[in-house]
């Protein structure tokens, strides 16, 4: 049973970090979508990441097949998106598509109350409480 849970772990943590990395190499060759410039996702800044929880799965085999998560990032002159990474597991790899949608500055302050961290890389203010780093 222990053995069993070791294992279990070990592979959560590969398809974790395989992941990670497919997602970080697809988001740097990524295009946003921006008026007389050409960016890509490695000339904008990452401010935060939030993983969405899966759907609940049919199969429990299933339940680590397909992952999604939201990319807040900040670009030249604080140009502001949301990137949205889709993950499907296709045998031993992930496949990344990704839905990248332009915010205005209210939307994301909107995403990011309560984070002061995020608030402080994105507009170099913080939130009513302070910076609590």
């Amino acid at each position: 049973m222990i053995v069993a849970a070791g294992v279990w772990l070990h592979d959560r943590r590969q398809r974790d970090r395989q992941l990670q990395l497919a997602q970080e190499q697809s988001f740097s060759q990524l295009r946003f979508p921006t008026y007389g410039q050409r960016l890509t996702g490695a000339e904008v800044t990452v401010i935060r990441r939030d993983q969405c929880p899966p759907p609940a799965p049919v199969l429990p085999a299933a339940q680590a097949a397909a992952q999604a998560s939201w990319w807040y990032c900040v670009g030249p002159r604080r140009t502001c998106y949301m990137a949205v990474a889709l993950c499907e597991r296709q045998w031993l790899r992930w496949q990344v598509r990704w839905v990248v949608r332009p915010l205005d500055e209210q939307h994301m302050r909107q995403a990011l109350d309560g984070d002061d961290e995020a608030l402080w890389l994105a507009f170099g203010e913080v939130g009513e409480r302070g910076l609590q780093l």
